[in-house]
C-alpha cells in the first residue's frame, strides 16, 4: 500500500511528503457495544412479559426504549467510524494529498480542487464533528471525516494548501475584470454579490464570520444583505482572503476584522 501511495503521489506531481494521518477506533465503541447488548436482552424480555401479562413488562419496555434511544445516539456519533467509504489513511503532500478508502486511492491536487468544510461543536457534550468535502483529480467528491487522527491539524493544512495554490490565480482573475464565484457568493473588482443582490465594495459595512456562518451587512440598511453557511462556501480561506483585501482596497478596512 505504501508503494501505491508513493507512486500515485509521484504521478500527480504532489511534491514532498508532509504528514500521514491514520483512521482511529471509534471512541464510542464501548457505549455502542453496551447499548446493543442491552437492547438485544431487553426487547425479547419485554415481548415475553407482554405476552404473559407479567407485572414487570412495563419496566422492561421502558428500559428497552431508553437503551434503544441511547443506541441511536451512539450510532449517530459513531457514523464517521462506520460508513463504508470512510477514509482509512490520509497522506498530505506539498501540493496535494492521497486518501485511502476501501475502494482504492483518491488523489487530490491543491491547484485544481474545491474543498468545503463543516466543523460543528456540540455544546452539551463538547464533541466536535469534522467533515471536509474535496474534489479529486477525476472530478469526484472525497469526504474526509473526524475518524482520521488529528483533524484539527490536517483540516487547516488542506485549506491552507488549497489557498496557497489558488489565491494568486483567483486574484489575477479578479484583477482582469472577471467574476469569481464561491457557492452562494460572487465577487468582482468592484462588486460583491449573492444570487439576489450585489453592492459596490465601499457599501459593505461588515462581513461577519462566526458560528459556522457568514453574514453580510450593507451601510445604512437594517436588514442583512445576504448570509450563508461556511460549509456551503467552497475554498473558504480564499473567499475570506479576497473579500478582506477588496474591502480594504475600497476603504472598508473595518468591514472584516482580523
Amino acid at each position: 500500500m505504501l508503494g501505491q501511495i508513493a507512486q500515485a503521489a509521484s504521478q500527480a506531481e504532489l511534491g514532498q511528503h508532509r504528514s500521514v494521518h491514520l483512521a482511529g477506533p471509534s471512541p464510542h465503541r464501548n457505549d455502542l457495544r453496551n447499548a446493543i447488548l442491552a437492547v438485544v436482552v431487553l426487547v425479547p424480555v419485554t415481548l415475553v412479559g407482554v405476552v404473559t401479562k407479567a407485572p414487570w413488562a412495563m419496566f422492561s419496555a421502558i428500559g428497552a426504549a431508553i437503551f434503544g434511544l441511547a443506541l441511536l445516539v451512539v450510532v449517530l456519533q459513531s457514523r464517521p467510524y462506520l460508513v463504508a467509504d470512510r477514509c482509512l489513511r490520509l497522506d498530505l503532500y506539498e501540493r496535494g494529498l492521497v486518501a485511502v478508502q476501501r475502494g482504492g486511492l483518491r488523489v487530490v491536487r491543491y491547484a485544481n480542487t474545491s474543498v468545503r468544510q463543516s466543523i460543528t461543536t456540540f455544546q452539551r457534550t463538547g464533541r466536535t464533528e469534522y467533515r471536509y468535502r474535496i474534489t479529486d483529480i477525476a472530478g469526484a467528491q472525497v469526504e474526509l471525516r473526524g475518524n482520521l487522527e488529528h483533524p484539527q491539524d490536517w483540516g487547516p493544512a488542506i485549506q491552507s494548501g488549497v489557498a496557497d495554490a489558488q489565491t494568486p490565480m483567483m486574484w489575477s482573475t479578479v484583477q482582469s475584470g472577471q467574476r469569481v464565484e464561491f457557492g452562494p457568493f460572487w465577487m468582482t473588482l468592484s462588486e460583491f454579490g449573492s444570487a439576489r443582490k450585489s453592492v459596490p465594495w465601499n457599501q459593505i459595512e461588515r462581513i461577519k464570520i462566526g458560528d459556522g456562518s457568514v453574514v453580510v451587512a450593507v451601510v445604512g440598511q437594517l436588514l442583512i444583505m445576504a448570509s450563508a453557511e461556511v460549509r456551503d462556501i467552497p475554498n473558504f480561506l480564499i473567499f475570506r482572503a479576497l473579500a478582506a483585501h477588496l474591502c480594504k482596497m475600497h476603504g472598508r478596512e473595518d468591514a472584516m476584522p482580523a
